[in-house]
């Protein structure tokens, strides 16, 4: 099926809208306990959004509870070529950006 012609399709993002809850975790440092950090999803103190048995933690929200913006840690999709999966792994080793949070 064709895509409608006014359909725009914008550049990847340099970072991802969402992650598991694994690399998520892996954002503090030290990284939350597997176990906590999953009770804390359950709760609700952790936005989610399931789709179907898959958890994704939605990073927006994330960064904005925590007081990091993400725009400014990891730049514009223009300072990244490594696209979306270089990105996560980025975000989840603290090496994407020499900018700081």
């Amino acid at each position: 099926m064709a895509r409608p012609r006014d359909t725009h399709v914008p550049a990847a993002l340099p970072f991802p809208l969402a992650v598991s809850p694994d690399i998520a975790r892996h954002l503090f440092d030290p990284p939350i306990s597997r176990g906590h950090w999953y009770k804390a999803i359950e709760r609700g103190d952790v936005e989610s959004v399931r789709l179907g048995q898959r958890i994704l933690i939605p990073l927006a929200p994330l960064a904005k509870r925590f007081g990091v913006d993400l725009l400014e840690r990891f730049g514009s999709a223009n300072d990244y070529d490594e696209g979306v999966e270089g990105s996560a792994h980025a975000l989840a080793t603290g090496t994407g950006s020499d900018r700081g949070v």
